[in-house]
């Protein structure tokens, strides 16, 4: 009904309109799909402008972050690299990354930020976020398969997005090694977040991409979707994101902890305008699957370029300012979208709800 897709999106833009102030961020965007149908539930960017007036409005504004802007997005796409290494058999649940030395890749070593100290798992891969086992992973498989399962996700294309601006993303014609070795951990391509959202309900349809739509759906009716894994490597994948915001890098949400959300963290850093990359320019984005237990909406939050702040503890990451959004975005839709709220403990609810993410 209009009323509840007007509640939904003003729940959304509020959200982030809010978590972009308070970080003082350059922009931001904000994504929630119906991943079984692919519907667009509520789509965001900030700042915002007047559309009776745009041309007042600067091109910052203009620019529609969920849609036409193309971003590295660093980690949201790892668990894409770790279904594509189960479903191609070079990564098991009990698989053991030795990541003591750095990885070697086309004469270039790979490091975590966090060296460690042992062999860790493939739950811990994506708990701790590691980029020298997303890297071990695109060298076992090799650059084809990773290549394929990323364009089946939809990572390499411009969102069907009706009547929006819907960026093409900037990918490698010829990956080297090297470069599918960065492609795994989310660097050397550019996407949209629509694309990224489009591409995370193969974890609610069992491994098919729902195509995104503006338009409604009949969920009952034959529903446009490209396989892109099985089901298998998917679900695997969906109970891995879990453990991330029970104990990775989302667990700074602290009250996401408590609700059935599972997700994966990014902050991505932008390149300097000298070369290389900055460590205080960032994409502090989150993408959560809810219910995790009985999957079927995909939430997206970034914020472009958050600053440093004392009321943030300094941080830019996906985990400290993305994360928690998301959960108030959850609290917020919960109830429009007819779920069971009940189960939720009383307390968590009405801390996200207060804008609180640590009750």
């Amino acid at each position: 009904r209009p009323g509840f897709r007007l509640a939904r999106a003003n729940a959304v833009e509020r959200e982030l309109a809010t978590a972009a102030e308070r970080a003082h961020a350059k922009g931001g965007a904000a994504i929630v799909l119906d991943g079984k149908t692919g519907e667009a539930l509520a789509l965001a960017s900030w700042p915002v402008f007047d559309p009776n007036d745009g041309g007042a409005a600067s091109e910052r504004a203009r620019l529609s972050r969920a849609t036409g802007a193309l971003f590295e997005m660093g980690s949201t796409v790892k668990p894409f690299t770790v279904a594509m290494g189960l479903q191609s058999g070079v990564v098991t649940s009990s698989t053991r990354f030795d990541l003591t030395a750095p990885v070697a890749v086309g004469g270039t070593s790979i490091r975590d930020a966090h060296p460690h100290a042992a062999a860790i798992s493939v739950s811990d891969a994506l708990v701790y976020s590691s980029n020298q086992a997303m890297a071990t992973i695109a060298v076992k498989t090799g650059t084809a398969p990773l290549r394929t399962a990323f364009a089946n996700a939809g990572l390499f294309e411009s969102a069907p997005i009706e009547g929006l601006q819907s960026a093409t993303p900037v990918v490698p014609a010829r990956p080297s090694p090297l470069d599918a070795a960065a492609m795994a951990y989310g660097y050397a391509f550019s996407t949209t977040p629509m694309a990224v959202a489009g591409a995370y309900t193969v974890f609610v349809n069992q491994g098919r991409r729902a195509a995104p739509t503006i338009l409604r759906r009949d969920p009952a009716g034959p529903i446009p979707s490209v396989d892109a894994f099985d089901n298998a490597s998917a679900g695997l994948t969906l109970d891995l994101m879990r453990d991330v915001v029970v104990e990775g890098t989302a667990r700074e949400a602290t009250a996401l902890q408590a609700l059935d959300i599972a997700g994966k963290t990014g902050t991505a850093e932008k390149t300097a305008p000298a070369g290389g990359y900055d460590p205080d320019r960032v994409l502090a984005s989150f993408v959560a699957i809810f219910p995790a237990s009985a999957p079927r909406y995909v939430i997206f939050v970034a914020l472009d370029e958050p600053a440093r702040l004392p009321q943030n503890n300094e941080q830019i990451t996906g985990g400290a300012l993305a994360a928690p959004v998301v959960g108030r975005i959850a609290a917020a839709l919960g109830p429009l979208l007819g779920l069971d709220m009940a189960a939720w403990r009383g307390d968590v609810r009405q801390a996200l709800l207060d804008g609180d993410d640590t009750p």
